[in-house]
């Protein structure tokens, strides 16, 4: 009797847990899903789509708490869950995931004849193998008026962020004009600054510039990686190389940022003790730019973390030490530098899943390094006319002195010849 009971019982108090269903139409384009999904962790990650869709894993999914879920670095693989209706007249309707560095995505639909289909991506997938050419991860979706439920599987190494959104044709089209716009911006005046650095280097032979142009340029590099054009420009089918610059770049770029704060700051001089450790952690964060093309991903990630975190406030520390000591690059460098050590530490912190995924933090430390290096072209260009001026005084002081000179000899030269008339 309780043996027939029991799943009568069940069946009458306990519900499948989804999300509710999103309902497309034609009035509105574009549906951020992150609240409008359920997730489920396969710590194993051995779960296969028939596993996951059964009714045994119905209720075993969580209603998402975020609209852009992270989870930072983790082993587990995710499932997402999101049924959608279609009552619009748009015949095409996309998925996008906007997080490039996620190694494997697999998006699982109903076939219609018991079974799935499935459309791959990930940057651990060569870019011509996928059905739309854009640096986001972008799948169609086949929808009708009839409610279809789809299942998101998710794998990486990176920080495992999950920000959903579903977008009609018109509206993708849109969007990705605008992203490449302003995306082309940024990476335009990160290379023009580059450029003009490499310039005034030449010219003044300051090794403060070198260090500078070497950090822009990994700092470019790690943002073209993040944001996915490397795969989709540069080394669209090196799957191995598209996941390990990230790292490689980032590691350089966060050394030579360590150079420069010693050589702008004069930190041997004003914060000896920091100039120090500043030093180890350049070794170190060189060193795993080096171990990052031979380590797994997810170690030297947490080894950039790890000299990063407390890199960031030391550099910061050291800018403050030389301000208190009438240092007047240091004025320079913090009002630069702390708008970037704030925007990468922020950064860090939704790598590592301490704070939430929001928009503006995913694109941080492209809005810090730009306001970053555009104020320190300032500085250095004023700096250049200091150096000039220092220059052209030194100039006309040795003049004046080789004036002073000529004059003194001439004087006594002609003093014994006047004494002989």
């Amino acid at each position: 009797l309780l043996f027939l009971i029991t799943p009568l019982f069940y069946s009458l108090f306990s519900t499948s847990v989804f999300a509710s269903s999103i309902t497309l139409s034609d009035s509105v384009g574009e549906y951020p899903i992150g609240l409008l999904m359920d997730i489920y962790e396969d710590v194993e990650g051995n779960l296969t789509i028939d596993d996951i869709s059964s009714k045994r894993y119905d209720n075993q999914f969580t209603p998402s708490k975020s609209s852009r879920p992270g989870f930072g670095f983790t082993k587990s693989v995710y499932w997402v869950r999101f049924r959608v209706i279609d009552e619009s007249l748009n015949s095409q309707w996309f998925l996008q995931v906007s997080y490039p560095p996620l190694d494997y995505l697999d998006l699982y639909s109903a076939n219609g004849n018991g079974g799935f289909g499935v459309q791959q991506m990930g940057d651990l997938r060569p870019f011509s193998d996928r059905e739309i050419e854009n640096n986001q991860s972008l799948f169609s979706l086949a929808v009708d008026n009839k409610e279809r439920t789809f299942f998101l599987r998710i794998k990486s190494e990176s920080s495992l962020s999950i920000p959903l959104r579903i977008l009609s044709g018109k509206k993708l089209t849109e969007t990705v004009g605008v992203n490449n716009y302003f995306q082309g911006i940024y990476f335009g005046i990160m290379f023009v600054m580059a450029i003009y650095n490499l310039f005034v280097y030449f010219s003044v032979r300051d090794r403060s510039y070198i260090y500078y142009v070497i950090f822009i340029v990994n700092i470019g590099l790690f943002q073209l990686a993040v944001s996915g054009y490397s795969s989709q420009f540069l080394w669209s089918d090196w799957t191995w190389w598209c996941n390990t610059s990230t790292l490689f770049s980032v590691s350089i770029a966060i050394a030579f940022s360590f150079l420069f704060t010693q050589s702008f700051l004069n930190s041997k001089k004003y914060s000896p003790k920091i100039h120090s450790v500043l030093t180890v952690l350049f070794v170190m964060s060189l060193t795993n730019s080096v171990l990052s093309l031979f380590l797994p991903y997810r170690i030297t990630a947490i080894i950039v973390i790890v000299i990063a975190l407390p890199g960031v406030p030391l550099a910061f520390l050291a800018g403050v030490l030389a301000m208190i000591q009438k240092s007047r690059p240091a004025r320079y460098y913090l009002a630069a530098w702390s708008i970037f050590i704030c925007a990468t530490f922020v950064f860090l912190l939704r790598v590592s899943g301490l704070i939430p995924g929001w928009l503006i933090i995913e694109y941080m430390m492209q809005i810090g390094s730009v306001i970053e290096v555009v104020l320190l072209a300032l500085w250095l260009s004023d700096r250049i006319i200091v150096l000039k001026s220092e220059a052209l005084a030194a100039s006309e002081s040795s003049n004046q002195i080789k004036d002073e000179f000529m004059s003194t000899i001439t004087h006594e030269l002609l003093t014994p010849m006047n004494g002989m008339k």
